[in-house]
């Protein structure tokens, strides 16, 4: 099963990817399978893989990973937007178990258990700099002091600055 077969008599590479028959190896119902003879998964309808579905899909053993395509994204880590909610996927498979700053298209974004949480206004640590986030969102044009549970703090341009005396 690939996309660059040869058939004796016919010029060119052929794509083999659909198998007219009972699929081996492939669950009867639809989802996700490992392609028959490869490492790939894949998302497959009616026996074959839906080459137009892009989201995410749920493996017979509970894991959500990232389809794209028709098939899942191993070398993908990023957000993905699944039936209206942003899930932070690493590596393919969606982490429910991270907790922290993404960037998605040049925007920073609080991840609370594999989330994006809109509702997050706080300062956070994140690669040894502390961030103020308002409503899930790094605000790196903030200016101004932010209080969390342990005090007041002056921060410009979305960063804590440790070093500022004076009045904020």
């Amino acid at each position: 099963y690939t996309k660059t077969g040869t058939i004796a008599g016919i010029a060119g590479h052929v794509d083999m990817d659909y198998w007219y028959g009972e699929f081996p190896g492939v669950p009867d119902k639809d989802g996700l399978a490992q392609v028959p003879g490869s490492s790939e998964w894949a998302y497959y309808k009616n026996g074959h893989v839906d080459h137009t579905y892009t989201g995410l899909a749920q493996n017979q053993n509970g894991a959500w990973w990232y389809v794209k395509d028709g098939y899942v994204r191993f070398d993908y880590t990023g957000l993905v937007n699944y039936n209206g909610v942003w899930w932070y996927v690493e590596k393919g498979e969606v982490n429910f178990t991270y907790i922290g700053l993404v960037q998605y298209e040049n925007v920073w974004y609080y991840i609370n258990q594999g989330v994006v949480d809109w509702n997050y206004t706080d300062l956070i640590v994140y690669n040894d700099t502390w961030w103020y986030v308002q409503k899930g969102v790094a605000d790196l044009n903030y200016n101004g002091v932010v209080q969390n549970s342990v005090g007041w703090w002056y921060v410009k341009n979305g960063q804590i600055k440790f070093d500022y005396t004076g009045l904020a």
